[in-house]
């Protein structure tokens, strides 16, 4: 990729994304600048090993059909914290624990344009994260809790089917472990443990 953008030089950086970046859509698209091609590379790169970069394509990915040169300097950036990770990857330790741990979380309305937050979630399993996404949540919350809910409810949907799976594929001395007890989600906010845990709402 660094040789295919003209960047195998350049100074790599550490971070991939400024801090408080809040793009804003471009009146036109400039055409001259590869935007679409840089956004699919590090799309390829994002799903195939490095969920560190799930929240920058979260970030640029809404802006293919509508971009400029702050867009552009930005996803240049992304490429330079490649140059700067390449010998960074995941890896799965044999020893490590069998059993799927998961973590979700969410910010509110950090969409600027339409007020929506953002899901994300991650799941661990032999060590190393297996599944992993940021989502624009399809609805405004109203609230901290409910965008952290929200959350919760699509880092659920990826559990159950990602429980079903390393199931199916599992020895049986594992899947021992697996079914021991039922799986839970890593949550930073009280008010969304709270409302799940109300027997009147569930």
């Amino acid at each position: 990729m660094l040789e295919k953008f003209g960047k195998p030089e350049s100074n790599p950086i550490e971070t991939p994304l400024e801090v408080d970046l809040q793009p804003d859509k471009a009146d036109k698209s400039d055409d001259a600048m590869p935007y679409r091609t840089f956004v699919g590379s590090l799309m390829f790169v994002m799903v195939g090993t490095r969920p560190d970069f799930a929240f920058v394509m979260g970030k640029l990915s809404p802006f293919v059909s509508c971009y400029g040169k702050e867009h552009w300097a930005t996803i240049k950036r992304g490429l330079l914290y490649v140059k700067g990770s390449i010998d960074k990857g995941l890896v799965f330790d044999k020893n490590s624990s069998c059993a799927l741990q998961s973590f979700s979380d969410a910010d509110w309305a950090g969409d600027h344009e339409m007020r929506r937050s953002t899901t994300g979630f991650t799941f661990i399993f032999g060590g190393a994260a297996v599944s992993w996404g940021p989502k624009l949540q399809k609805t405004v919350a109203l609230s901290t809790m409910e965008a952290e809910y929200m959350a919760l409810c699509e880092a659920r949907k990826e559990a159950v089917w990602l429980n079903k799976l390393v199931q199916s594929v599992a020895s049986q001395g594992l899947q021992t472990a697996i079914l021991g007890g039922p799986m839970s989600i890593k949550v930073d906010n009280s008010g969304c443990i709270d409302f799940s845990k109300n027997p009147i709402e569930h």
